[in-house]
């Protein structure tokens, strides 16, 4: 009201151009009042996108000066085509990819199925850990993949035994559903470099495997560290496992692995 009011006199007392001048004076303070503007307000400017994420880092000179990686004369170079390399040195124990049993010439499986395979991995294996200043009787643990465990675990162990006469390393074996290349077996195994003092551990009491026909120990040690062999609910005096199913097999298993 009171800007009308003053609008009027101001039309009353001036001229025609100061009418104008008023007029568009008072409509710009009006305006402000009720929240207008002259001019629509911009858009909000749309998020920056993200930054991609950086590429990630070579590894160090300085990383990789802990460890060595172990070629065998003749052998295929495997840059380029499998990101992995045969074997790895780190401190006083040879890291040993999973093998199989291939011919190192052609790189195919020798024919003959799961026996001859594991004569060629263990072959191989040897062969491995000689360029890599070990041995087969270094070797701390092994892990058996098999993709047939009833069928070919008696051919495999029978080849396998062949190798170990005396102190066995530790072992696990399992079952998969398959192997790249077509494979009945895969092994790997680490080994202590030679004169680190690898030894089997025995415990009161625990049955002589390899008596029964089980190339295996139950433990092997060196510089400190324990290397256990799969470990399940048996009761070892009788050998056998326990009664009352995966709880109380579990149960067995932790208990025989603290004794």
């Amino acid at each position: 009201d009171w800007l009308l009011y003053s609008l009027c006199a101001a039309m009353a007392a001036s001229t025609k151009q100061g009418l104008v001048v008023l007029v568009a004076a008072a409509l710009g303070l009006w305006l402000q009042g009720c929240g207008g503007s002259s001019s629509p307000s911009p858009a909000p400017s749309p998020p920056a996108p993200p930054s991609p994420p950086a590429p990630p880092s070579p590894p160090s000179p300085e990383a990789r000066k802990w460890s060595e990686v172990v070629t065998v004369p003749g052998w295929p170079d495997l840059t380029g085509k499998f990101p992995l390399s045969f074997a790895v040195k780190a401190g006083s124990v040879v890291y040993v990819s999973g093998m199989q049993g291939m011919d190192m010439k052609s790189m195919k499986l020798v024919p003959g199925g799961v026996k001859a395979e594991t004569q060629q991995t263990l072959n191989n294996l040897e062969t491995l850990l000689e360029a890599a200043n070990s041995s087969m009787e270094d070797v701390i643990q092994c892990s058996i993949s098999l993709v047939n465990m009833t069928q070919d675990f008696k051919d495999m162990n029978e080849a396998y035994a062949a190798f170990w006469p005396k102190d066995p390393p530790a072992r696990i074996a399992v079952q998969v559903a398959a192997l790249a290349g077509n494979a009945s077996v895969e092994i790997q195994c680490n080994a202590a470099l030679k004169g680190r003092g690898r030894a089997v551990v025995k415990v009161p009491g625990f049955p002589d495997l390899a008596a029964k026909g089980f190339p295996l120990s139950f433990a092997t040690k060196v510089d400190g560290m324990v290397y256990m062999s799969g470990t399940q609910g048996m009761d070892m005096k009788t050998g056998k496992l326990v009664e009352g199913g995966v709880a109380a097999e579990t149960t067995q298993a932790l208990q025989n692995l603290q004794t």
